[in-house]
């Protein structure tokens, strides 16, 4: 199971069980308070999802917050009995003893605040999982470090708690496209510093131990018999480049076996066989497409041709007329080793996985040039740079990989497995060529290497500019328009629900949020003016206008049904381009939204229409605001009543798929399977 669904399939039962939910959120709480175990768990961004999971469920939330509070509890209750426990040798056990300025932090922050420090520690992430172990440890009275403890974690519980449930339900107030949007936040921001931190944090980290360390592996290299041969000649005491040579092996040694692990990852979660994988590819909601929105296609539209092959190309061009100009030739041969066949050997790669009888993640090639361009170029600078400034050619070079590399993700020209393929490919055959390019360079002049740079830098920018004047409309366009037309036979989808080989429409809408409340309805094959006019036969009405008094109708005292819009939901970056609404009593709406699949049937082109009815009630969140709630419980009278609306059409469900599907074109046709309540009901 691909790492994705395996996160969602546990998102979905943590969801679907409040005890598992509630286990959760203890075991979080006690091990983000855990003595300095809470400094490597990402607690608080964990505690946040838990309670988003919540949502504005109070009877939840109150449990949700007993849970987070005993949790902390037990957490600094251990920390504080270990503290006192060891004491004096607290700060020669491990991991304290690696970690000693946490240590030293925490006991200054006690000394500082005295008995005050176990509240206020509750409520400060740095020192949260140090006070109490540090509080035992300097023999604060238990009686007195216990209500502080309590009271703290009663006061935090619930701080914790309505931000994550507000979040939650904000989700699902904002349907979709807020998600969408959150989730790109996420992602890119969060995403790209995480990135560019373990970069900067593992070279300031590496600066400061490599040399003892490498010296010591270099000398053990050159005293083996046999590695003695082959790294003697290499690493030869006092020269200047055997430091970085061994950090350019080890990295070799990495990114080799980061590559066997993402290919063997891919060819595991492989399906057995093509037609199984096109099958499930087009069955299920895709990640590039769940993230789509049209408010950000401008920007990564923008970033996906600025990694376009005509600006790959004229970086590798430019870069070896300026190395041949500048009289670099040993720099200007390292660099068509490493662009040019580094390139063939992703290239190569990609044809080899080609063959193989199962449907695997091939690399992208585009994204491994690109790779091999930008990290070579840093690898020949940063020869010449001081160490405080390789740091940031470094981190510019991650940072700009990140972006073009989400980019083509979100475009949909490349997946996870494709882009992490690439990058261990890339990196392992570049640091390759890096040993050999470090053994046999000269020393050149630091303004040489800021040349290279900014001539690196221009003609990205340049040939971003031109990529994008040229592309940017209709790469734009070909993002926003309809899904790709596929003729399919009226016999095998009336029939089966799938095409005559074997391929099935999407069941999901998003791969975010409930499966229960992603999934299609319905299938309709009907021409759009048809499907339209039985809605509006049927007494189906459009959707209130997103204007002025939409707005007054979300902030109202009074919730106001009639006006309270409904927020537009996205399928693969497209709105829905049917939408409609029914009353059915009770203050219960039906709320239709279409889309079209791509599919037309053969021979008269009808297209096939993807559908979700929900039902609906309207609510306030929290008093502040009014909005739909979902209700789950009376969905099947929303299917019952797109049923009336089509009551001439044929209609059937199969039990395979469970997904009801129409036939507009036969009015008054006899179903091949009656159609009763059980089949209606979700």
């Amino acid at each position: 199971m691909p790492v994705r669904d395996a996160l969602q399939a546990l998102t979905e039962q943590l969801a679907a069980s409040p005890g598992l939910l509630l286990t959760a959120g203890f075991l979080v709480a006690f091990l983000e308070a855990a003595a300095i175990v809470g400094l490597l768990v990402p607690g608080i961004f964990l505690l946040f999802l838990i309670a988003a999971l919540v949502g504005w469920d109070p009877s939840m939330m109150v449990a949700m917050s007993a849970a987070f509070a005993l949790g902390a509890m037990a957490g600094d209750g251990l920390s504080f009995a270990l503290g006192r426990r060891y004491r004096a040798r607290l700060a020669a056990l491990p991991p304290t003893s690696r970690s000693g300025r946490w240590l030293e932090t925490g006991r200054a922050f006690f000394r500082r605040h005295g008995g005050r420090s176990v509240f206020i520690a509750r409520f400060v992430g740095p020192v949260r999982p140090i006070v109490p172990v540090v509080a035992g440890s300097l023999g604060m009275p238990a009686a007195s470090f216990v209500p502080r403890m309590i009271v703290a974690s009663l006061v935090w519980a619930p701080a914790m708690v309505i931000p994550g449930a507000l979040f939650g339900q904000s989700l699902e107030v904002a349907a979709e496209f807020g998600t969408r949007v959150v989730v790109l936040v996420l992602l890119v921001v969060l995403g790209g510093w995480l990135l560019v931190a373990l970069v900067r944090g593992a070279y300031a980290r590496g600066s400061r131990r490599s040399t003892w360390w490498f010296k010591r592996l270099g000398g053990w290299l050159r005293r083996h018999p046999r590695f003695g041969r082959l790294a003697g000649p290499l690493l030869v005491p006092g020269q200047r480049e055997v430091i970085p040579v061994l950090g350019l092996a080890a990295m070799l040694l990495l990114s080799f076996a980061a590559l066997l692990t993402v290919l063997t990852l891919a060819i595991v979660n492989a399906p057995p066989a093509l037609s199984e994988a096109v099958s499930t590819v087009t069955a299920s909601a895709t990640l590039s497409g769940s993230l789509r929105t049209p408010l950000a296609d401008p920007v990564f539209v923008v970033l996906g041709l600025a990694g376009s092959a005509p600006v790959a190309i004229a970086l590798a061009l430019g870069v070896a007329l300026f190395l041949a100009a500048a009289q670099r030739p040993v720099a200007l041969v390292h660099w068509l080793l490493a662009v040019v066949l580094g390139t063939a050997l992703a290239q190569g790669l990609d044809g080899l996985l080609g063959l193989l009888p199962m449907q695997v993640a091939r690399p992208d090639v585009a994204f491994a040039s690109l790779v091999l361009m930008h990290g070579f170029l840093a690898v020949i600078a940063a020869k010449d740079l001081a160490a405080t400034q390789r740091k940031w050619l470094y981190l510019a070079a991650t940072a700009a990989l990140v972006l073009i590399g989400f980019a083509r993700l979100y475009l949909g020209r490349a997946d996870l497995y494709a882009l992490g393929v690439a990058a261990a490919l890339a990196v392992t055959w570049l640091t390759l060529v890096g040993i050999a390019y470090r053994v046999r360079a000269r020393p050149a002049r630091t303004r040489s290497a800021w040349a290279l740079v900014a001539v690196f830098v221009l003609l990205a920018a340049g040939g971003s500019v031109v990529a994008n004047s040229m592309g940017y409309s209709r790469v734009l366009q070909g993002q926003q328009q309809g899904p790709p037309i596929r003729s399919v036979a009226e016999e095998c989808w009336w029939a089966r629900g799938r095409d005559c080989d074997g391929t099935e429409l999407p069941r999901r809408r998003t791969v975010f949020g409930d499966p229960a409340g992603q999934v299609f309805d319905a299938q309709v094959a009907a021409d759009a003016e048809v499907l339209r006019s039985a809605l509006d036969d049927a007494g189906w009405q459009t959707l209130p206008a997103l204007d002025a008094r939409a707005a007054r109708a979300v902030l109202a005292r009074r919730v106001d049904p009639d006006r309270l819009p409904h927020l537009a939901r996205d399928f693969n970056g497209r709105t829905q381009e049917i939408a409609r609404r029914l009353p059915l009593g009770d203050e219960r709406w039906a709320v239709l939204r279409a889309w079209r699949s791509g599919w037309q049937l053969t021979p008269d082109g009808r297209p096939v229409w993807l559908i979700q009815v929900r039902v609906a009630a309207p609510t306030t969140v929290a008093g502040l605001f009014a909005t739909w709630r979902r209700d789950a419980s009376r969905s099947g009278e929303g299917v019952a009543a797109l049923r009336r609306a089509g009551s001439d059409w044929r209609w059937r469900r199969d039990g395979e798929d469970g997904i009801l599907r129409a036939d507009a074109r036969r009015a008054g046709a006899v179903t091949d399977r009656p159609v009763s309540a059980d089949l209606i009901a979700d």
